[in-house]
């Protein structure tokens, strides 16, 4: 879902929950089979497909926060499948605000983020399966405004930033025989994010990027404990300003770059241990040539269970990272990761993990503000600088039964022992800007009877450092934020009409007002957060036979 542009992806009532059957995050370096989005992990979201929605699927929900709207959203699904073929439309249509607070700039200007911080969401996806066919197509269009600007309260008022984004997907699935399947596959992107009209002394912004891509995966099964996967990819990334008065740095409206790659991974079990080695190799048009390798060893020994993983991981600079270089040019930043993970499976219900980590990137493309004395203006350029990095340990609890099922974990990073970059750091060897150093999360399930449940959530923030001023020389004035608790509650009600469900909830019950601390220094201060949130939803589900 990233955009091609600037690698983003804006959040904030923005995709359509309930239409997710679940999400798979995939932990660690992930460049190896996905390239060069995929450096510290990938996040899966896989929604409901035709055979499982069955007929139609409605939700409607409100929220109402202190001060004005939280959130009107409205989602349907429609799916079914006969035979061998299937297909699901699925949309959201709502209206958002990021904030009911005051922003207050460096400068003391402020305004009220209540009805100048929508967050929109227009949704559409569609999908068909036919055998060993299957094509998807999204349609994402995005609408939010702002006052906020780039740290700097806006004159004119609101503005407005859309985030348009079309996605289509062939695929074709073909198991050749019992050991061997292929699977050839298209895909399309268009994307035009930040999308804004001219405001203050800004420019219009306007900015069209795409991306084909044909991938091509052989996998290999000789046996049960022996899996080879091998496969090809090409794609073509073009970029075109659609306003009049705005070039790329080469005096151009336009520019396309070609990256080609070859990526393998085997999976060997044995009885003592469960091997993994991968490998990708990148070679683009703009940034030359990426090599990535990864090996993890895994294996269950009774209820015990260890993960061994090291990887290489890298990220692809995007067109504005190119754009926007400075004198030295811009490549690709790497990151070494590796985690060890043990487990023991307490009961059949029950399960614990730690896992502890190190994390070293080299080279990260990093923004900075340069103030150009010609022409009396701040200019925003990237470039390659350093390296850095984190260490930490997480632990996490599991329980499952058939009423109740509760999930404990705890975080800690440190940036102590690792090389810092000033643009990131804190007035503590320990924190990076904006992330707290400790994390913990409880999230509990109770189902009260057939009819009623009741879900609940807490998140723990640690202090994390930020900017709340500037001080003669523009340099950033760093303090602690306090430790943040939010608090979530949720019940669902089944009633008596079969497939109608009624819930009632409230976001952020301890009203704590979490902020967004920008993690480098941008100048931009904490953007404030929603307020406490009360919820209603109403359900509907009718299913064939």
């Amino acid at each position: 879902m990233n955009e091609t542009i600037w690698t983003s992806n804006s959040f904030g009532n923005h995709y359509p929950v309930y239409q997710i059957k679940r999400i798979e995050i995939i932990r660690g370096p992930g460049s190896a089979i996905y390239g060069g989005y995929a450096e510290y992990g990938v996040v899966n979201i896989i929604t409901y497909q035709g055979e499982e929605i069955n007929g139609i699927r409605l939700s409607a929900t409100a929220g109402q926060m202190e001060k004005g709207l939280g959130r009107n959203n409205l989602n349907i699904s429609v799916g079914k499948k006969i035979k061998d073929f299937s297909f699901s439309l699925s949309g959201l249509i709502g209206q958002g605000q990021r904030s009911d607070q005051n922003f207050t700039d460096f400068t003391d200007s402020s305004y009220s983020m209540n009805g100048n911080s929508y967050t929109n969401p227009r949704y559409l996806n569609f999908a068909i399966n036919y055998k060993e066919w299957s094509f998807r197509s999204i349609a994402d269009f995005y609408y939010t405004t702002q006052r906020s600007g780039y740290g700097t309260v806006i004159k004119q008022g609101s503005v407005s930033s859309e985030f348009n984004s079309l996605f289509a997907e062939l695929k074709y699935s073909k198991k050749l025989n019992n050991k061997i399947t292929f699977t050839p596959r298209f895909n399309y992107k268009s994307n035009e994010p930040w999308k804004s009209p001219a405001y203050d002394d800004e420019p219009a912004y306007h900015i069209q990027g795409t991306r084909l891509t044909e991938n091509i995966i052989l996998s290999y099964d000789p046996n049960r404990k022996i899996n080879v996967i091998i496969g090809a990819e090409s794609y073509q990334d073009n970029a075109k300003y659609q306003t009049d008065s705005t070039f790329f740095t080469d005096n151009k409206t336009s520019v396309s770059y070609l990256n080609y790659a070859g990526f393998a991974q085997g999976q060997i079990k044995t009885k003592f241990a469960n091997l993994i080695l991968g490998a990708r190799f990148d070679k683009n048009s703009a940034f030359g040539q990426a090599f990535v390798p990864r090996v993890g060893i895994t294996k269950i020994i009774n209820n015990f269970h260890y993960k061994f993983l090291f990887g290489k991981s890298f990220r692809a600079p995007s067109i504005a990272n190119f754009d926007a270089a400075d004198s030295n040019g811009i490549k690709p930043e790497f990151s070494n990761v590796l985690e060890l993970e043990i487990g023991y499976k307490i009961s059949k219900n029950s399960f614990f993990t730690i896992n502890a980590f190190d994390i070293t990137t080299n080279e990260p493309i990093v923004y900075y503000n340069n103030y150009d004395t010609l022409t009396n203006a701040s200019i925003d350029l990237y470039t390659n600088f350093g390296s850095c990095g984190t260490q930490g340990v997480e632990a996490e609890y599991k329980l499952k039964n058939k009423k109740f099922s509760l999930i404990l974990n705890y975080a800690y990073y440190t940036a102590a022992n690792k090389t810092r970059i000033s643009l990131y750091e804190s007035k503590s060897p320990a924190s990076l800007l904006a992330f707290a150093n400790h994390r913990a999360n409880v999230s509990a399930t109770y189902l009260i009877n057939e009819e009623l449940s009741l879900n609940t959530t807490a998140s723990f923030y640690g202090k994390r450092w930020g900017a709340v001023g500037m001080d003669s020389l523009e340099n950033p004035i760093l303090e602690k934020t306090d430790s943040k608790i939010l608090l979530n509650a949720f019940v669902n009600y089944q009633t008596k009409i079969k497939g109608f469900v009624i819930g009632a909830g409230v976001y952020d019950a301890l009203n704590q007002k979490f902020t967004f601390i920008q993690p480098y220094n941008g100048g931009h201060p904490a953007l404030p957060g929603p307020s406490r949130e009360f919820l209603i939803r109403v359900q509907y589900r009718l299913q064939k036979k």
